[in-house]
């Protein structure tokens, strides 16, 4: 089947040529919306490749097709170019081509990682052995590459101007990072975390990169957006960023602690003990964060990021304040509030002395 679709559109991508050349305007519409029927078909036969145990990973019928297609569609591209790029119906045709080659080359990319881990996955479920870690792997590395891709085709839109093609791209990235950020509270195994030596917080070190390099994009060629909407989107990516530093962070710090607690099993003792070290430690880490970002929007002139900041060192006061210390003695307990009065004293001070770095007087350049 996908056989004799390839060759239908190489037959509509021939008589798009004559009609072209004859200058027959039914012909040249007809074969065009023929040739997007079909390439719609291949695209949606070429989701699942239905025999695993006889795949290879790219050498396959359904890979070499969306190549062949993705050609095919340059070469009508071109071809069109070449004998009449004055036709009313030129850009709508090209921007149409080049939007649909970037999403086939998309669909290759996924379906030939999902069934390259599809086929592993089978070969261990039939060998009795878990394939969870395979899965998730799986899951990470189709939701980076959409994240990547997304970067691509939004250098590719603003470098041919094509607004289609951006808005497509802030799509491709959203449903990248999204699933990216939901499936990070569900870590596979504690039993084989290791903090940082992981792929989830791989991951998170690429997504936020990738957010760095977007909002750097787009600060360059804000010329190309329509306003507000071009500020609206710089203030979620990096809104977006500074909450994808944080879940890292807490994730890290909890599933670190978890994989020591869950072995521990029925020794309350231990288990309530490694637990408060657990919530106590991430409390000192959104403190660090508190202060980073405090630094950073000092550093940058961004009032945005120090109130955030101080969101962040009033989040982890209360969290202390009425959980983290409830575990303490009595006296203890005094000595810890006594501390984090000198803590909110000290801030009050800061504040009182440096209350212009967040008033929104300072910046001239907003994000």
């Amino acid at each position: 089947n996908i056989i004799a679709l390839v060759l239908l559109l190489l037959f509509t991508v021939l008589a798009l040529v004559f009609g072209l050349k004859r200058r027959v305007r039914t012909l040249i519409l007809a074969n065009s919306l023929l040739m997007g029927c079909t390439m719609l078909i291949i695209a949606v036969l070429c989701r699942t490749y239905l025999l695993l145990e006889y795949y290879t990973p790219i050498w396959n019928i359904r890979a070499i097709a969306l190549v062949v297609t993705i050609v095919l569609l340059y070469a009508a591209y071109q071809l069109w170019k070449k004998i009449d790029q004055q036709h009313p119906w030129f850009e709508w045709f090209r921007l149409s081509v080049i939007l649909a080659m970037v999403l086939l080359l998309l669909e290759v990319v996924t379906v030939e990682i999902i069934d390259g881990f599809a086929k592993q996955i089978y070969q261990q479920t039939i060998q009795h052995v878990s394939a969870t870690s395979l899965e998730n792997r799986k899951f990470y590395v189709v939701v980076l590459v959409w994240i990547f891709f997304s970067l691509l085709m939004y250098q590719l839109g603003v470098s041919l101007r094509h607004r289609l093609l951006v808005t497509v791209a802030l799509s491709v990235f959203g449903l990248g990072s999204i699933p990216m950020l939901i499936h990070s509270f569900f870590y596979y195994s504690y039993q084989d975390f290791v903090p940082i030596v992981n792929v989830r917080f791989l991951s998170f070190i690429c997504l936020v990169g990738v957010i760095y390099m977007w909002y750097q994009y787009m600060k360059k060629d804000r010329v190309f957006f329509i306003e507000p909407y071009q500020t609206y989107v710089r203030q979620t990516i990096f809104f977006l960023g500074i909450f994808v530093v944080f879940l890292c962070a807490t994730l890290e710090i909890h599933d670190g602690f978890q994989s020591i607690i869950i072995p521990l099993g029925i020794q309350r003792e231990k288990v309530i003990q490694w637990t408060n070290l657990q919530q106590l430690s991430i409390s000192l880490a959104w403190l660090l964060l508190s202060c980073c970002f405090l630094w950073m929007g000092i550093w940058k002139k961004k009032q945005s990021v120090r109130i955030i900041s101080i969101c962040i060192f009033g989040l982890s006061i209360l969290k202390i304040f009425f959980f983290d210390l409830q575990f303490l003695t009595t006296l203890y307990r005094i000595f810890s509030f006594m501390g984090l009065g000198i803590i909110l004293l000290t801030v009050s001070f800061i504040y009182q002395k440096y209350k212009h770095w967040f008033s929104p007087d300072e910046e001239k350049k907003s994000l």
